[in-house]
């Protein structure tokens, strides 16, 4: 599978997997892919370019790696193999890197990021073991810390989970009992 994150995309689509005769639409730059593995790998494509030195690989991640998502200038993977979730920092052109690798709940999957003003938090669901996983990083994609707790009674295998813009609470999608979940974390 493939997953791709666009820096100035508003899109919030998980896959950028585009047929042939949509690869000229322009993104307004590179976008992050992701390739599925063990482990994956994270690369920077410019769907505009020529076919050879179109995709350059930035980094192993974790395996299994299932979403990215970038905000300014924090990029953030989770790796549902590895039951992990990686922080990079992109500027949006040619230069990605690897901050650092952090542990969140067992098989992580949905992810989110918010600028709460110095620093990003991201949030991540574990769907194996019915949690969810709160990482701040700095401003500059530096980590700070992960807070790991469980998802609220009611939900079952958190699949995707979203910051509801303009307030403190979350919403996550609960898998096994086709249902959702409103929380403040």
């Amino acid at each position: 599978g493939t997953s791709c994150a666009n820096k100035y995309s508003e899109i919030r689509d998980n896959f950028c997997a585009l047929p042939p005769a949509e690869r000229q639409v322009s993104f307004g730059g590179s976008v992050m892919v992701l390739t599925d593995g063990t482990p994956g790998q994270v690369h920077l494509a410019n769907p505009a370019a020529d076919f050879f030195g179109r995709v350059s690989t930035i980094a192993d991640v974790g395996n299994d790696p299932r979403r990215v998502r970038c905000l300014d200038n924090v990029c953030a993977v989770t790796n549902h193999g590895s039951d992990s979730l990686t922080i990079l920092t992109w500027d949006g052109l040619e230069t990605a890197a690897v901050t650092a690798t952090v542990a969140v709940g067992d098989g992580p999957v949905g992810l989110d990021l918010y600028n709460v003003g110095d620093s990003i938090r991201i949030l991540t669901t574990g769907q194996n073991d019915n949690t969810y996983s709160m990482t701040t990083v700095s401003a500059a994609g530096e980590f700070v810390e992960t807070e790991t707790s469980a998802i609220p009674e009611g939900c079952e295998a958190p699949g995707h989970i979203i910051w509801i813009e303009e307030t403190s609470q979350a919403f996550a999608t609960c898998f096994d009992n086709h249902s959702y979940a409103v929380f403040e974390p």
